[in-house]
């Protein structure tokens, strides 16, 4: 059994059982920003269509990601990209995705829980920490996380696993499960972010349009000041005015390493491998894009 009521994260998987306030109640917003800005940007036309979910596949004997991999962080390159996740416990297997603009170490308080009757693996999404990224280059996707975690699992063999997705990381964790449905145990969702399509045209139109000008707020703040008054601002703007004084300096820390993910190119289909991405403030040349919601 599963609920998730008033911001408590309420699991119980097989007698372990967790009521846990993950985030509390501004994440909601978090969430619908989040869903907002993954349905703002999109694929480059003339890139390839959407890639078979069941062709992501981790790399032999990968190279080193290029930047810092943290201790007690492990990464399995998976089409190229180096996913980086946490390990422990043994058992069942149990797989942790975060949601927006945070990372694999939200999850660290289910994970010392849950590790003691299971395996929990908790993967940190594209482009999120340790990846310092600024939020310019390749875009990302909520199938490409999806391909990423399906890929970790295979990579790591893991057979069927419990599934559990936070906000955007519900979205992806329930395309991971319409891709791959065989990988599952149980699935599931707190707090999760949905596709804005749900919402009829016109207000998924009006929720592309927030979700861009709030991208390009991000980008402008990133280039004129830096990382933790980009995320100040992010923060503040989504959650109102205050909201990061009153955020827990952990949370805040974790803003300030995935900020660039809220200013860079994002798209809700797999189409979208490489290239530029969206036009940002400071990318070399417009290029428009375009995508379909999951649906």
């Amino acid at each position: 059994m599963h609920r998730q009521d008033a911001g408590i994260f309420d699991v119980n998987l097989h007698g372990v059982r967790m009521n846990t306030d993950i985030h509390r109640r501004p994440m909601r917003r978090l969430a619908l920003v989040a869903a907002a800005c993954v349905a703002a940007a999109c694929a480059v036309p003339g890139t390839p269509g959407p890639v078979d979910p069941t062709s992501a596949r981790a790399d032999a004997s990968p190279p080193s990601p290029s930047w810092a991999i943290p201790p007690g962080v492990r990464t399995v390159r998976v089409d190229g990209y180096p996913v980086a996740y946490v390990d422990e416990g043994a058992g069942e297997p149990v797989v942790l995705i975060h949601g927006a603009f945070v990372d694999h170490r939200l999850w660290r308080q289910q994970i010392d829980v849950l590790s003691r009757s299971y395996r929990v693996i908790a993967p940190s999404l594209h482009h999120h920490w340790p990846e310092p990224w600024d939020g310019r280059g390749e875009p990302f996707s909520v199938q490409r996380n999806a391909d990423d975690v399906a890929g970790l699992i295979r990579s790591l063999d893991l057979g069927k696993v419990h599934l559990v997705g936070h906000s955007m990381g519900g979205m992806i964790a329930v395309e991971l499960a319409r891709s791959n449905p065989g990988m599952l145990r149980t699935l599931t969702l707190a707090d999760p972010a949905g596709p804005v399509s749900l919402l009829g045209d016109e207000v998924a139109r009006q929720r592309r349009e927030v979700g861009a000008k709030f991208a390009q707020m991000v980008r402008t703040r990133l280039d004129t000041s830096d990382r933790r008054l980009a995320a100040q601002s992010m923060w503040d703007t989504v959650s109102g005015p205050g909201a990061w004084d009153r955020t827990p300096p952990p949370i805040q820390q974790m803003m300030v390493d995935n900020v660039g993910t809220a200013a860079g190119p994002v798209c809700a289909r797999a189409g979208v491998r490489g290239g530029s991405g969206m036009a940002v403030p400071g990318a070399a040349g417009p290029r428009r894009v375009q995508c379909r919601d999951v649906s």
